[in-house]
């Protein structure tokens, strides 16, 4: 088999063509287990078979040396056109086709190879073979048989179908994926345009195959479009499943990580996005939102950007399966909602009046203090002051409720510029308030009423009824507050504008400033 002259250069460039291929496919092997780069692997097969017999046969000395190079050649074409859908059908749907179009597809290779390799018998592919030798190539005219127009037909009817798949393909996708889609119509469109070439006039009179002189630059088309992009993993399905009818910010990322889309929301968002960064571990970018990739569909995480606030989701990207293909990280805007929570959460938790924490929550952060005495064995002291306004009712009847309201507000501003972090005040009812003192012992409380008395009788000119209670082993909030209010009862009957505290074995009194 091995040739009668030596090899021209056209030859020794469709060896390299080959040995491309050759590569190129035991690189798309390593990935083989995505769809599109398993059938991508067969067809680099296929094409570097096509091109080695090629290069063979024009450097063949007879006629058996030519028949046994254009079986090798149609040994890579018969099954061109059948791994070309397959992986096309890979590409667009991101799995297998199903085992029904596969047996069929690679059913007619099959059968139109072995009528390829018994043609001697009945010439049914090729009726007649002639050669002639010039300029040191071994130049064959082919005059075919029925069968072969048949698969002509077949061929071409799938170059076409791959073309306008590709075409959709790079009209529908985004900037982003304007070269990967580009680069796989290139790839499926060059040895068509070969084949057409060779049907020209002035090149036919060449007699040289265009179409098998072009599956070296058809190649690497295609691997630059499935490997430069990193895209075998996930193509474009995200923006067809997501992008065209979503309005929130979407980062499409593949399972490893890697950036593949964004929309102009996305972008708005993180202005560091560009279109070189597509492929790329997205991690050093958007590290805020990795974290979702390793929870539940039903995660939700917070996130603050540019003073807005959004709530971020993760949707696993699948087809037909439970295997992940992507992430598609879709970020909505929540910020009028989270105001109008912080709205309904401060209507109810803060007393309208006068702005401090209405009785709901002032119990309920007593309730809360309680339990972290509870919890810390009882080593912290709690107290809470229990106080009012003196005579504030003749206050309202003489001057009227707009001016007591006024006084209630300006109280409760002045109690509350002297809180020390952890304490609170609360409006318990009328004019009644609640001050919860978490670590202050009686002592403490007792001298905090007496300068809170002295604060009052200086700004408003009115004095403070003051109850003081602390914690003791079993009590509850409630008990707490009660010993509190007997505390100020007992400051009222004597003579009010003072403190008092309730404890077990009696009361205590301390007078304030008269």
């Amino acid at each position: 088999m091995m040739p009668s002259h030596d090899f021209s250069l056209l030859s020794w460039l469709l060896f390299l063509s080959a040995g491309l291929m050759l590569g190129l496919a035991l690189f798309a092997g390593r990935h083989r287990h995505y769809p599109v780069a398993h059938w991508f692997t067969w067809l680099a097969l296929a094409m570097s078979l096509y091109s080695l017999g090629y290069g063979m046969e024009l450097a063949a000395g007879d006629l058996e040396q030519i028949k046994r190079w254009l079986n090798v050649e149609f040994t890579g074409a018969a099954f061109m056109p059948a791994l070309l859908l397959l992986m096309v059908y890979a590409y667009q749907h991101h799995r297998h086709p199903p085992l029904i179009y596969r047996l069929l597809l690679l059913g007619l290779s099959a059968l139109y190879l072995a009528i390829q390799l018994g043609n001697d018998y009945h010439h049914l592919n090729l009726a007649d073979i002639q050669f002639t030798v010039a300029g040191g190539l071994t130049l064959t005219r082919l005059t075919f048989g029925p069968v072969y127009y048949l698969f002509l037909l077949y061929a071409n009817l799938a170059a076409l179908i791959s073309v306008l798949i590709f075409y959709r393909s790079w009209r529908r996708s985004p900037r982003f994926h304007s070269h990967q889609a580009l680069a796989l119509l290139c790839g499926a469109a060059l040895p068509w345009l070969g084949y057409l070439i060779s049907l020209a006039p002035l090149t036919n009179q060449l007699q040289l195959d265009w179409c098998g002189l072009s599956f070296g630059l058809s190649g690497l088309c295609f691997a630059f479009g499935l490997f430069r992009y990193r895209f075998t993993r996930l193509p474009p399905i995200g923006r067809e499943q997501v992008f065209d009818e979503i309005s929130e910010a979407v980062v499409v990322l593949d399972s490893q990580g890697r950036l593949l889309d964004f929309n102009q929301q996305a972008l708005a968002l993180y202005p560091g996005l560009n279109r070189t960064l597509i492929g790329t571990i997205a991690e050093p970018l958007l590290k805020e939102l990795l974290p979702l990739l390793q929870q539940d569909s039903q995660a939700r995480l917070p996130l603050t950007r540019q003073g807005r606030q959004y709530e971020v989701r993760c949707h696993r990207l699948r087809q037909d399966g439970p295997t992940t293909l992507g992430y598609a990280l879709l970020m909505h805007d929540v910020t009028d909602r989270h105001q109008l929570l912080l709205q309904l959460r401060h209507q109810a938790e803060v007393d309208e009046l006068t702005g401090v924490n209405n009785r709901r929550k002032i119990l309920r952060l007593l309730e809360e203090a309680i339990a972290q005495v509870w919890q810390g064995g009882h080593r912290q002291p709690l107290s809470l002051i229990l106080f009012d306004l003196d005579f504030f009712k003749q206050l309202n009847d003489s001057q009227g409720h707009q001016l007591g309201d006024q006084m209630l507000k300006r109280l409760a501003s002045l109690v509350q510029e002297t809180l020390m972090p952890g304490e609170a005040l609360g409006r318990y009812g009328g004019d009644e308030f609640l001050l919860l003192l978490p670590g202050k012992t009686t002592a403490e409380a007792l001298l905090l009423a007496q300068r809170l008395n002295q604060l009052i009788q200086q700004q408003l000119t009115l004095s403070l009824s003051l109850g003081v209670a602390t914690y003791q082993l079993h009590d509850s909030a409630h008990g707490l507050i009660q010993r509190a209010d007997l505390a100020l009862y007992e400051a009222k009957a004597n003579g009010r504008g003072q403190a008092c505290h309730q404890a077990d074995t009696g009361l205590l009194a301390d007078e304030g400033p008269a």
